[in-house]
């Protein structure tokens, strides 16, 4: 089943995506000293160790498993044997499972361990998500708001995306170049720091008092600093992505105080900057680009399981306009448009592609498979009827905004 799920084109962007990282590696190697590059391998891999498999016996140990009969999915046992049998994943390895604690499986645990586990859970347990989460081996997870949002194509539909994931063994092609894109990410960081370091005693805090200066002169210039010193509970949820985006803003201003200032002591500070923070943001932007092709590797996957591509286009639709008037009505108000560049730079460093995109090839491998332009059409532009029982709770927009 493996070797069916990849073509061509996968394998090349593989190719490509570890192509680039290996670049920003070499690129690091000539800049980062060896001692930075050391501390940020061991450092990587010793967290990213323990890490995994922490997580993974949280995950596996203590989240509620999915029924195969409830009142929210009445046909997930019978969608998923079939989701099983063409996928060759077992159902003993691969349950599904609910982002919400079982209260059964943690009431023998500390108190203080079993809210921290409640408090991390149970708010993804109220959005509407499904994921097949990367820690040694997939878990594969549907919120019960996903299940009540779907009817059976489209919840078939979404599942084989995340039972592509996981047959096409994503987190072994992915986890390599994470890990090795982490510790470059490191590496220069810790170089941008030494280099800041050898400004002096006497120039890093200046650089420091400078920066500081420079974010309050920003901020003042804004003409939002009532804003930005307000606790974001006295505000709404319009004001506090107003404020988000302000805050953006004053950091460059402090940044660029604080580079010019340390230049005054170190002259290459700038230059060492400039490209360690250069590598670091390419290789965000190849992990992102990587994992977006990964995603429409499992667009294309959950066809190949047999989910039919329109379901899967009503459902990621479904979610999208769940998202947007849950957060209109909590605002009270449209919406407020990013501008192009914004926007670009939020898609580029996306994990996942644009609705929009996704639809696109979804709607081209329905037209492969024989269905009607006006069945694609249909799916891909009637309206989005969502009733209020669907709606994301105010608080939980507000914890998702705090992210």
């Amino acid at each position: 089943m493996t070797t069916q799920l990849y073509t061509a084109r996968h394998v090349a962007s593989a190719a490509v995506h570890y192509t680039a990282t290996i670049g920003l590696l070499a690129t690091t190697a000539l800049v980062a000293p060896v001692w930075a590059i050391a501390a940020s391998a061991a450092l990587v891999g010793g967290i990213s160790y323990v890490s995994i498999k922490a997580q993974k016996k949280i995950f596996e140990e203590n989240l509620e498993r999915h029924p195969d009969v409830s009142a929210v999915s009445p046909n997930l046992g019978k969608i998923a044997q079939e989701l099983y049998a063409k996928s060759g994943l077992s159902a003993e390895q691969f349950p599904i499972y609910d982002f919400r604690i079982d209260e059964k499986k943690i009431a023998d645990q500390p108190e203080g361990v079993q809210k921290k586990l409640r408090e991390t859970f149970n708010g993804m347990a109220e959005m509407h998500n499904a994921a097949a989460l990367n820690f040694g081996k997939p878990i594969i997870m549907i919120s019960k708001p996903l299940l009540a949002l779907l009817d059976d194509g489209e919840e078939k539909a979404v599942l084989a995306h995340e039972f592509a994931h996981a047959a096409a063994k994503h987190q072994h092609l992915s986890l390599p170049q994470k890990l090795t894109g982490a510790a470059i990410g490191m590496a220069n960081g810790l170089t941008r720091f030494a280099a800041f370091l050898s400004a002096g005693w006497v120039g890093v805090p200046v650089a420091i008092a400078t920066g500081i200066a420079a974010r309050i002169v920003t901020a003042k210039a804004t003409g939002k600093w009532n804003l930005l010193v307000t606790n974001d509970k006295e505000l709404s949820i319009s004001e506090r992505l107003q404020k988000k985006k302000v805050a953006g803003i004053v950091k460059v201003g402090g940044t660029v105080g604080l580079v010019a200032a340390a230049a005054a002591f170190n002259p290459l500070y700038p230059a060492f900057y400039a490209v360690t923070k250069a590598v670091s943001t390419a290789v965000k932007l190849v992990t992102a680009a990587f994992s977006r092709s990964n995603e429409y590797q499992a667009d294309r996957g959950a066809v190949v399981l047999g989910a039919n591509p329109l379901a899967l286009v009503t459902a990621l639709r479904k979610m999208k306009t769940v998202q947007e008037v849950s957060l209109q009505e909590a605002m009270g108000t449209e919406l407020p448009k990013a501008g192009w560049l914004r926007t670009m730079w939020k898609n580029a460093n996306a994990t996942h592609p644009t609705i929009p995109r996704r639809v696109a090839r979804l709607a081209g491998l329905a037209r492969k498979q024989g269905y009607t332009d006006a069945q694609i059409d249909a799916a891909v532009n009637a309206p989005i009827q969502i009733g209020p029982q669907h709606r994301m709770a105010p608080a939980l927009i507000e914890k998702m905004l705090a992210r």
